[in-house]
């Protein structure tokens, strides 16, 4: 019987902009298709600990940490369907990439890599109703 116990954490910090490409007025606009950009620094923690009974009923146990910081590109594309003055919603592509400065576990050792982390799915945008 596998038993795990698993904590991970994830922490980004960067700047990100966004373009929204509009032809005609905002609020005549139905469909907003966007694409964005952000640059800065990750920092991924996860620790994993397997407890397990071997043949003669022995408890086992293995532990893994984790830890990987790492310079981070992420782009985006997405279009959002407009449903009111101030509400949108749409899919969303997002494309994350970087190169580990450092990466290391318990019984593996220190190393290096590049990750890429494509991730789809739904962006719901509010926004402040606007005056005429």
């Amino acid at each position: 019987m596998l038993s795990p116990d698993c904590v991970g954490q994830e922490l980004r910090l960067g700047l990100h902009c966004r373009h929204a490409f509009i032809s005609g007025p905002y609020r005549e606009a139905a469909w907003l298709p966007w694409l964005g950009i952000g640059v800065g620094m990750e920092r991924t923690s996860l620790e994993v600990l397997l407890q397990r009974a071997d043949e003669d009923g022995n408890l086992l146990m293995v532990a893994y940490r984790l830890d990987f910081v790492s310079p981070l590109v992420q782009l985006e594309a997405g279009v959002d369907l407009r449903l009111n003055d101030w509400l949108g919603i749409g899919p969303v592509l997002t494309i994350a990439g970087g190169r580990y400065a450092s990466a290391g576990a318990v019984g593996v050792g220190e190393g290096g890599g590049l990750h890429v982390a494509p991730t789809f799915g739904t962006r719901l945008q509010m926004r402040p109703p606007q005056e005429d």
